[in-house]
């Protein structure tokens, strides 16, 4: 189950990947460790909705990198249909260029599956998001059902509370926090609640 993975480790992977240079490397989840990332699972290249979420990803990676949180998109198919859909002109379906981080190439969904979001009769991974805090944690985790797509900017919001809340012991952020906006101190939560 989904929810299962909040507050336990990632599941430990090695992958092939299509970099941001252009080249085949490998992702090691373990060397992941001592940074903030998200692991977003779309489920096809060469498909309708997952253009749109992957260059929305790409469009905040500079607030996304600035905030101290890096981003790895995943799917079933090949490191070489994934460097093949960077090719392909927007307008045409594809990326229209590299992105600035990598796609990782989870043939066979054996890692959608230790993320518990793999569809068994499709064969693809469901629209999922997760942020892992610097000991590989996860801290966030959510889905969408094939047809609907994300909205990328909550999970910068997401991140960025997840982050302030760790680096200020004793603060907690409110529904609909955003960076700059008040917080609750866990020790006088009435200088918060007296606002309503």
């Amino acid at each position: 189950m989904l929810g299962s993975l909040v507050r336990k480790k990632c599941p430990e992977f090695v992958k092939k990947a299509l970099m941001p240079s252009g080249q085949f490397g490998m992702i090691n989840s373990s060397e992941m460790m001592g940074k903030y990332w998200l692991l977003f699972f779309y489920p096809l290249d060469f498909t309708f909705v997952c253009p749109t979420e992957i260059l929305s990803f790409a469009r905040l990676h500079d607030q996304f990198s600035k905030s101290g949180c890096s981003i790895i998109g995943a799917s079933v198919d090949s490191e070489y249909a994934h460097l093949a859909w960077s090719k392909l002109p927007k307008e045409e379906g594809g990326l229209g260029g590299l992105l600035p981080f990598p796609l990782l190439s989870d043939k066979g969904g054996d890692v959608a599956s230790k993320c518990g979001v793999r569809v068994d009769d499709a064969g693809v991974a469901l629209r999922a998001t997760f942020i892992f805090d610097k000991q590989n944690i996860c801290r966030h985790a959510d889905i969408n059902d094939l047809s609907v797509g994300r909205r990328i900017e909550e999970h910068l919001r997401v991140f960025e509370a997840i982050k302030y809340a760790d680096e200020h012991e004793g603060e907690v952020c409110p529904a609909g926090w955003v960076s700059g906006s008040s917080t609750i101190n866990t020790k006088k939560p009435s200088d918060y609640f007296k606002q309503f």
